[in-house]
């Protein structure tokens, strides 16, 4: 090729390729848009006399080599190129006086290299026309990797499995590398075999020295999974490791072969929740075709965790709470079965998830373990008769202690009552507006407090201390006990939540299967005793309280509930508007 010539020498192009054996297309480093960061030239002339008289820049954005001061004859062009720091490498370069002599001295200590370094050798014929140089090669200036390149991979039988690893590291054994890099390209120097151990957590590949091609290394590969349970599995899967040469990737795939690839329990963590099939619900952006439909959203206060096995063998479920829980088990009992198996592991189930997932025993047989701890082989299930199974759920999650101190729960569901959440007024009808997710979501936050209030000693001591001031629909005569009370409370009761409009004054609607409030007592119940006495209001119509009783416009409602709400938060289930965040959504009504 006839290089690109002008005033003050030559200029010539350098390209850079990638190691044999990989896959990928790179492209020019001129064309990428960045160079090296370093560069060393030597150009020897035909007896391998290296040149001093030589001069060069080096161009980063475009990647182009300039030379001036060659005279006509026969040369060789030698390039390294460097990407990144090669002080960090230890790498020495030596001055030179011919082309075999020792030009690049790596460090003797057997480490992976930082930096990378690309090569080439090009033989070139200079003329002078003139006064002009000339120069005609035989091949272009590119550049090739002068290093060998070690790449780890792993095959598991399970993405499961691979879920529970918590480390991998490679342990080489035998490793005779080279340190000298001549002008001309020739590795030499190479010192005593050396073991090295490498960490396989973030970087699965590395930059080396060439291996000494007399001799070959020896490795293994050692993977540490952790169970959910917390039991520990160490493996090792030694390889042999023939050569390393320059500019080579070489790939050493590890086949994890794991006593659990076989279990029954599906193990769910926590950066899976954007891969697995998993949704949620209840979202500003959700259809209120959908989050008013009652087959499709409502639960129960004491179940807000839905879980079952479908007909085709999967795990569904939902979680009708502003916070999320963590270290969750899953486990089922099988009709015919005495006892429980673990089908699921979670290590979170995030605020309002909706997750399916498959399971292995509808599939193929399984490795089950019991409740009490067993490994037992199972044979494949019928999907249908999974979906007869009764489902327990364990955590150590205080959280979940709260959730399963509610044990009187009430069933809830959300109605339009006409009207109409897609228009910017909520297209009000009556007293009524369209309630949209933002407000559905408090309902949760407040109806997983009450009922975890209702059964709380300090509530019950709170009621008999002041039972006489409950009075019922015939005015303060019409004595109402502490016990009548609570039983009405903890009455197993379904509710229809809309969002009331204040436009016409009104703050609340409720009565038998009714209740409602508006915007702003569902955004502040958490700490407003005047929006938790609204709420205590609505809640007495539903116990069946007329407004001449305590339970309305009266101390129950206005002194004994809503204060000891808001001075309780602390200890309820939803502790905090900051699970929420409500105040600052943007599809609250303005």
């Amino acid at each position: 090729m006839s290089s690109m010539t002008g005033y003050g020498g030559v200029k010539l192009q350098l390209r850079s390729m990638n190691y044999e054996g990989l896959s990928e297309d790179v492209e020019n480093a001129s064309r990428a848009g960045g160079g090296y960061d370093t560069l060393f030239v030597s150009v020897c002339d035909e007896s391998g006399l290296v040149l001093s008289s030589v001069k060069w820049n080096y161009d980063r954005n475009t990647s182009s080599l300039r030379l001036e001061g060659l005279h006509e004859g026969s040369y060789r062009l030698s390039v390294m190129g460097v990407r990144g720091d090669i002080s960090r490498d230890g790498v020495r370069v030596n001055s030179l006086s011919r082309a075999d002599e020792e030009w690049f001295s790596f460090p003797a200590k057997v480490a992976p290299l930082e930096a990378e370094y690309y090569y080439s050798s090009t033989p070139l014929e200079v003329t002078v026309s003139g006064g002009q140089e000339q120069v005609t090669t035989s091949e272009e200036i590119v550049q090739h990797p002068i290093c060998s390149r070690l790449s780890f991979g792993f095959a598991f039988a399970s993405t499961d499995v691979e879920r529970m690893v918590v480390g991998r590291k490679v342990q080489l054994q035998g490793l005779s590398l080279a340190s000298s890099l001549s002008a001309s390209g020739e590795w030499s120097g190479y010192g005593e075999a050396s073991d090295l151990e490498l960490a396989l957590d973030s970087v699965a590949a590395f930059r080396l020295p060439p291996l000494n091609p007399a001799v070959h290394a020896e490795g293994t590969v050692d993977v540490e999974t952790r169970h959910f349970l917390g039991v520990r599995t160490r493996l090792e899967y030694p390889f042999v490791l023939e050569s390393l040469k320059a500019g080579v990737s070489v790939p050493v795939m590890t086949k994890v072969v794991h006593p659990d690839d076989r279990q029954a329990a599906v193990y769910i963590a926590s950066a899976d929740f954007s891969e697995v099939h998993t949704s949620r619900i209840l979202t500003d952006d959700e259809p209120w075709q959908v989050y008013t439909d009652r087959s499709q959203r409502s639960f129960n206060t004491s179940n807000p965790l839905q879980t079952q096995i479908t007909s085709e063998g999967k795990l569904h479920m939902r979680f009708y709470s502003p916070r999320g829980l963590g270290k969750v088990t899953l486990r089922a009992l099988f009709p015919g079965k005495e006892e429980a198996i673990d089908v699921a592991y979670l290590d979170t189930v995030p605020p309002f998830v909706d997750l399916e997932r498959e399971l292995p025993l509808a599939e193929r047989s399984a490795l089950c373990r019991t409740a009490s701890g067993r490994l037992v082989e199972w044979e494949r299930m019928n999907p249908e008769e999974m979906a007869q199974a009764q489902i327990s759920l364990h955590s150590d999650d205080p959280y979940w202690e709260k959730l399963g101190a509610i044990r009187h729960g009430w069933t809830i569901y959300w109605g339009l009552y006409g009207g109409d959440p897609t228009r910017p007024d909520g297209g009000p009808v009556g007293n009524w507006m369209g309630i949209r997710p933002v407000h559905c979501r408090e309902s949760i936050a407040l109806f997983l407090n009450f009922t975890y209030m209702i059964d709380t000693p300090e509530h019950e001591q709170i009621l008999r201390e002041n039972e006489d001031i409950l009075y019922g629909n015939g005015g303060p005569t019409d004595r109402v006990t502490a016990d009548k009370v609570l039983a009405q409370m903890r009455q197993s009761r379904t509710l229809c939540v809309g969002l009331v409009y204040s436009g016409n004054g009104v703050l609340g609607l409720g009565g038998g299967s009714t209740f409602g409030a508006y915007q702003q007592a569902w955004l502040q119940h958490y700490w407003n005793t005047y929006s938790c006495e609204i709420m205590f209001h609505e809640l007495g119509h539903v116990m069946g309280y007329s407004h001449s009783s305590s339970f309305t416009y009266g101390p129950w409602a206005q002194q004994l509930m809503n204060n000891f709400y808001v001075t309780h938060l602390k200890d309820f289930p939803i502790d905090s508007p900051r699970y929420l965040e409500s105040s600052s959504n943007a599809t609250l009504y303005r």
